[in-house]
């Protein structure tokens, strides 16, 4: 049995005349189409599903029609066809299996555009039997991609590859491939081959369907006036050839009707202009070399529509870079990625952020993640992860949250980091989870409030720069692990790139969450790894000052706890020996008094990190501006007298623990 998809979209194909009048069929309770094909054609082990995202003739096609098309088949769960067909108008037929082409670039399937050269209810339309030769190439070949099927008047139909496919001539309706070369004929019942060149197509499978209104598209005629054109509101310019690759580039009848002082024009409004179609050649007309030296942007061996369909559908995601750049200055949006110490030295050895696939060739015991799989599933292993917010610093801003699960370490990026980024996906919500929603303007980043969301997700396919020039900060979780603080470890590694001391900080805590943390790092080193969703008796070991804390979080929270727990033994304190060098607590009556001193100490202890090295970055900032001003001084006149204190503090209750001890 093979499963079909059918999309219906209109078109001719899904047309009736009446009245000497072309339009769409809107009242049938079955598709003419299908029930056609029953009746003429075998359908025994054939089962149609039919969904039908709009109903328009193809001429009326505008780019938010295919918005509609692509997220219909994506609702569908693709995995239970054999293939899909869908019905298109043969107006723009060329430029829809062109966009669609981009698209999806790595469908696992064959989609197969279907058209019509007349109504069905006309004899000779070839709609029937474009359709039949699209579920053979279903039924018999292993096949995935886009497509389209067409029989030309007397020919045999022909399987185009939907990249190459070029809009039908005028006063026609005969279809053809690049240099009328065309993947199969369909003949006798069997495929042959005719050309088997794939597409050249780049395979991103994170576009989104959403696209630019702004692209002006222009076909050369004798006597184009450029003038005409209100350049004001474009963005970027495709601009069709004639057939030998060639525009007009000569002012003897006037600059006005010459490419290349347009091309100038163009360049001042930094508006991009793309030429096609031409083919690669050693050799070229002059004018098409006088076009090159001008500073156009020529595109080879590509159709004006595939080309058409890659600008509108790009365009609008090189366009959020530029709105993601011009906010980073204003609204500070920076690139954050937490990690975990395993791979944080790693990182440094290699100077770069790299992907988890990238990790896990280098690292043979590296942090494993709950979403590996799906990642790979996705085919995003291989990608770069960070957000657009901290999500450590919910810790100690809600009372029921859990330090970032993905690691005590925060990498927080300069804004020049935008500059080397490429193919960035920003999605609200993590991409591997089911309700995640591609953003494709800034403007999607922020709250009601204006400010950044904490749910901004970006994906990237490079491995950037770790460096001075590229860390804003780094921010470390106060963890005292292995006789030291991890600020200290982070900090050697750090040394070692040349990154400024000023620039590795902790994160500064309350007495609170110092205590929760704390806890949580035990539970962690206690738990080795094992996941308390799988092993409720495991829940027993949660610290008696946490009980409280656990059994107020929600579900959503205790999965992300289940994540923090697993990834901080794995990826940080078991990379220790989990030497843990903690305060373990007697809490039997005798120490009880000593305990509790123990604490306050430790948490001074924080207080005093904090202020040196607030003091610290004070002291760079002097050093860097060759001088101190009145409020520098104030400033460590304020933080010498906090030290003073802390340390005096420290100092009593030393004293005040030994004279316990000693009675």
């Amino acid at each position: 049995m093979n499963n079909i998809l059918v999309v219906f979209t209109g078109g001719t194909i899904g047309a009736t005349v009446q009245n000497g009048v072309i339009d769409v069929e809107t009242n049938s309770n079955e598709y003419k189409l299908i029930s056609l094909y029953k009746e003429q054609y075998s359908c025994e082990n054939i089962k149609f599903k039919t969904i039908e995202p709009l109903n328009i003739l193809s001429e009326n096609l505008n780019p938010r029609a295919w918005t509609s098309i692509i997220e219909s088949i994506e609702k569908e769960d693709l995995k239970q066809y054999d293939g899909i067909i869908l019905t298109h108008g043969t107006d723009t037929l060329a430029y829809t299996s062109s966009l669609l082409s981009i698209y999806f670039n790595s469908l696992e399937l064959p989609l197969i555009l279907v058209s019509s050269d007349f109504t069905l209810d006309k004899k000779t339309a070839n709609g029937l039997i474009n359709f039949d030769a699209a579920i053979k190439l279903i039924q018999t070949k292993n096949e995935k991609g886009i497509f389209v099927s067409y029989a030309n008047i007397n020919e045999n139909p022909k399987i185009h590859f939907g990249s190459k496919l070029m809009t039908s001539l005028p006063l026609d309706c005969y279809f053809m491939s690049i240099k009328n070369k065309p993947y199969l004929e369909y003949k006798n019942n069997e495929f042959i081959t005719i050309d088997n060149t794939k597409p050249d197509i780049e395979i991103n499978k994170h576009l989104q369907p959403i696209f630019s209104d702004k692209v002006l598209l222009i076909k050369p005629f004798p006597g184009l006036n450029y003038d005409i054109y209100n350049l004001d509101n474009i963005d970027v310019i495709v601009h069709d050839l004639y057939h030998s690759g060639t525009a007009c580039t000569s002012s003897e009848w006037g600059d006005k009707y010459s490419l290349i002082p347009f091309l100038d024009k163009c360049k001042k409004k930094d508006i991009k202009v793309y030429l096609a179609a031409i083919e690669s050649s050693d050799e070229s007309y002059q004018s098409t070399k006088e076009l090159i030296d001008a500073g156009a942007e020529i595109i080879f061996d590509k159709t004006i529509e595939m080309v058409y369909g890659n600008v509108l559908i790009n365009f609008k995601h090189k366009n959020l870079m530029s709105q993601v750049k011009s906010m980073s200055k204003n609204k500070n949006i920076n690139l954050y990625h937490a990690t975990q110490l395993k791979e944080f030295e790693l990182y440094c050895k290699e100077q770069k952020l790299l992907s988890r696939e990238a990790i896990a060739k280098k690292l043979d015991n590296f942090t494993k993640f709950f979403t590996d799989e799906k990642d790979k599933e996705l085919n995003i292993w291989n990608k770069v992860f960070g957000n657009l917010n901290d999500f450590g610093k919910n810790f100690n801003q809600y009372q029921y949250s859990i330090p970032n699960a993905y690691g005590p370490i925060c990498l927080v990026f300069l804004e020049n980091i935008w500059d080397t980024i490429e193919n960035p996906v920003f999605t609200e919500r993590s991409i591997t989870t089911k309700n995640y929603k591609c953003i494709s303007n800034a403007n999607g980043f922020l709250d009601k409030n204006q400010f950044i969301k904490n749910s901004i997700e970006v994906s990237f396919d490079n491995e950037i720069i770790i460096s001075d020039s590229t860390i804003k900060e780094i921010i470390i979780d106060p963890l005292f692990i292995d006789k030291s603080y991890l600020i200290d470890k982070v900090t050697k590694l750090t040394d070692e790139l040349g990154i400024q001391r000023t620039k590795v900080k902790i994160r500064n805590l309350d007495k609170l969450k110092l205590k929760n943390l704390e806890n949580l790092t035990k539970w962690s080193n206690k738990l080795e790894g094992k996941l308390i969703t799988k092993n409720e008796n495991l829940l027993k070991s949660v610290p008696e000052e946490l009980k409280e804390f656990y059994n107020k979080l929600n579900n959503t929270g205790k999965h992300i706890l289940a994540s923090w727990l697993t990834y901080l033994y794995s990826g940080t304190l078991n990379i220790l020996n989990n030497n843990l060098e903690f305060n373990e607590i007697d809490y039997s009556e005798d120490n009880e008094q000593v305990n509790k001193i123990k604490h306050e100490i430790k948490s001074l202890e924080y207080s005093k990190y904090w202020i040196e090295n607030d003091l610290a970055s004070i002291e760079a900032l002097i050093y860097q501006e060759i001088g101190m001003d009145k409020c520098y001084r104030m400033d460590i006149s304020k933080l010498e007298n906090e030290l003073y204190e802390v340390n005096s503090k420290i100092e009593l209750l030393i004293e005040e623990m030994d004279g316990i001890s000693r009675y």
